[in-house]
């Protein structure tokens, strides 16, 4: 078969499959709940949002692979029977706030945990913009068990839980643009060191070990995700079985404001942690914000000592770069325990301590990094210039220039990051082309702001 003709039929056989695609994606209908609908209502017509369903569970009935279920404003209970799984990250089976609706999901007391849960090996589902409020009264938001795949949470609210967040094994799945918030308190579960009950919530004496994010499995995509009020990390990459974490990135989150948590298993008093990477190879953290942690609690022992982030001796080439970790003066920005990690690239700025090596033999590569103290790979040791780091805003001062009220103001500005950003580049041996760039586009701002100077001054003249 000549090259022509085996084009020819490759574009025959793709656009057959194209023209498949609409009768493949037509039949995917949207049903609705509201909490004026009825659950005597038919699916037929659930999908007019004039007749919806009440509950979810109803509404999740009616339900096929690649299907909607949109459920309108109000309070509802969290749902306990299982969606149909999609069959691709283009046919997910959807499960979301109708528009712009603010949605409540509880959940009911039933022992220590009532969470959501997907398993039994369902996959390409999406739970999206809802707010996810345990009330105290579960230990677990969201489970992942029983070989769930390929999940995406998205744009949620998930607060006061007694313990997680989300938690499980979940090859592929995506957690993204969630809010984190109120996780590891101790009420209702757990007593006060003296006998008596632990007040509901609180933000001294929480459950230890706890996490926003606890999740053992490979080819994970967390990012966009903002944390705060938790008690024990924020985002733990772990698993103590066999399974392993491969390939699992975890970028561009926020973290901050964590609350500490005493630990109930009687050792002592935490602080609390940003993100743990362990059990896998080629395991990535980068783009995170990590901000205002909370060290060592006070009381009679101590153990589990906070940090940034933590690299454990099971974690195989991982890496960690592009990170800004500021403001945690009670705890170091990175702790590595694995030999082969690559720390580059990252701010790290009035912590405690730089890079930890507290395992015996570590060897790692750590360079270009900013940091604030003189320290083996801190390639520049410089102000940041954060736009206001006291008051928890760490955007680079790059961006005050359109409050600069002169052209001193701005030149005095950009000079500080055209000095950091050429410190760093001399100590670069591979200079991508990014980098490079902004150089180049910082050095321009700077002659223009230059010559609007000259000319306003010619005009004064």
């Amino acid at each position: 078969m000549t090259i022509k003709k085996l084009a020819n039929r490759t574009l025959r056989e793709l656009f057959f499959v194209l023209g498949l695609l609409p009768a493949a994606i037509a039949h995917a209908g949207t049903y609705y709940v509201a909490v004026d609908g009825s659950d005597s209502h038919t699916c037929g017509q659930a999908q007019n949002q004039s007749t919806p369903r009440r509950t979810l569970n109803a509404g999740i009935g009616c339900l096929s692979s690649g299907d909607t279920l949109e459920v309108k404003a109000g309070t509802y209970t969290r749902p306990s029977v299982l969606p149909p799984s999609g069959s691709s990250w283009s046919n997910l089976t959807t499960i979301k706030r109708f528009g712009s609706d603010t949605v409540t999901l509880t959940f009911p007391k039933e022992g220590r945990n009532s969470e959501i849960n997907f398993n039994q090996g369902v996959s390409y589902v999406a739970l999206e913009g809802f707010i996810l409020d345990g009330g105290f009264n579960t230990a677990l938001i969201i489970g992942l068990g029983d070989s769930p795949h390929h999940i995406k949470i998205a744009n949620n609210v998930i607060k006061n839980s007694t313990n997680m967040g989300i938690e499980g094994t979940c090859v592929g799945c995506w957690i993204t643009s969630n809010q984190f918030h109120a996780l590891g308190h101790s009420c209702p579960y757990i007593t006060l060191p003296d006998g008596s009950p632990a007040p509901c919530p609180t933000k001294e004496f929480n459950v230890g070990y706890s996490a926003g994010i606890y999740i053992g499995d490979q080819d994970v995509l967390i990012e966009n995700n903002e944390f705060w009020d938790f008690a024990g990390s924020a985002i733990q990459v772990f698993n103590s079985g066999a399974r392993p974490t491969d390939n699992t990135i975890v970028r561009y989150n926020r973290i901050h404001d964590g609350s500490g948590s005493w630990a109930v298993r009687g050792d002592g008093l935490n602080g609390s942690w940003g993100i743990i990477l362990a059990n896998g190879s080629n395991l990535q953290a980068y783009g995170n914000i990590i901000t205002n942690l909370r060290g060592v609690a006070s009381g009679p022992t101590v153990s589990n000592s906070p940090y940034g982030i933590l690299v454990m001796s099971t974690c195989s080439d991982c890496t960690v770069y592009n990170n800004t970790v500021y403001n945690n003066p009670a705890l170091p920005a990175v702790v590595v325990h694995a030999s082969g990690t690559t720390i580059i690239n990252n701010i790290f700025w009035n912590n405690a301590g730089v890079i930890d090596d507290q395992a015996t033999g570590v060897t790692y590569f750590a360079s270009n990094n900013l940091c604030n103290t003189a320290a083996p790979g801190c390639s520049v040791t410089s102000d940041p210039l954060f736009v206001n780091a006291a008051g928890d805003n760490s955007a680079l001062a790059l961006e005050q220039l359109e409050q600069a009220g002169d052209e001193v103001d701005a030149l005095q500005i950009i000079m500080g990051h055209l000095i950091a950003f050429k410190a760093i580049e001399q100590t670069m041996d591979l200079k991508p082309p990014s980098f490079i760039a902004l150089i180049e586009a910082v050095e321009k701002v700077f002659v223009a702001i230059q010559i609007a100077g000259d000319i306003k001054a010619q005009q004064h003249n």
